[in-house]
């Protein structure tokens, strides 16, 4: 059955209906600008890039320091080892930082190498770190070297067998590891210090 054809003046009219005008303001709706959360929002976005960007550079920075500085770590303390079994006050003197280099720590290294402690130095042989914890700037509430510094600590091995234990504080200090503080005092076990092989 064929389809029957309207007039155009038959079809209705759909016209847009416009918004009727109000003198009263509450009754429209209330428009809200979200730009300055935007802005807020895109502001803490870059922040926090540039933050972790800033982050992930300072840790390859250490992380490429920790082989290097392991090392020329253990060479500054085996120098002093060899220094302290020589009884070479001036030697081991300038392997310190310069902030540890005072009068009275000259006092304190004469003292270290003198008779009553050649067990510390005596039959000297090597030192192996086995702990490498490098820091940048002063630790809070101490006081010591502001700069690039590594806790580190390890073995000393003598040569009759026995072994000790050390740690100590390096500052890196132009280009070089020196010394702020070594404790080397430290014994695994008294009974070992007294084995003599």
């Amino acid at each position: 059955m064929p389809r029957k054809r309207q007039r155009v003046s038959e079809i209705p009219s759909q016209s847009p209906q416009l918004p009727l005008k109000s003198s009263n303001p509450a009754a429209l709706p209330a428009r809200r600008s979200y730009g300055w959360l935007i802005i807020l929002v895109g502001f803490l976005v870059l922040a926090g890039c540039a933050g972790g960007i800033w982050a992930i550079q300072m840790l390859v920075k250490n992380l490429g320091q920790i082989p290097a500085g392991r090392t020329a770590s253990q060479k500054v303390i085996d120098q002093f080892m060899q220094a302290g079994a020589a009884q070479n006050v001036n030697a081991a003197y300038n392997l310190f930082a310069r902030e540890a280099q005072v009068p009275s720590e000259r006092a304190k290294l004469e003292q270290l190498f003198g008779i009553k402690n050649r067990g510390l130095f005596a039959g000297y042989q090597k030192v192996e770190i086995d702990s490498f914890n490098i820091h940048s700037g002063l630790d809070p509430g101490r006081d010591g070297p502001a700069g690039t510094t590594a806790a580190v600590s390890g073995i000393v091995y003598y040569q009759n067998g026995r072994t000790r234990r050390f740690e100590a504080i390096v500052e890196l200090q132009d280009g070089d590891w020196k010394i702020y503080d070594i404790d080397v005092n430290l014994l695994p076990n008294r009974d070992q210090d007294r084995q003599i092989s």
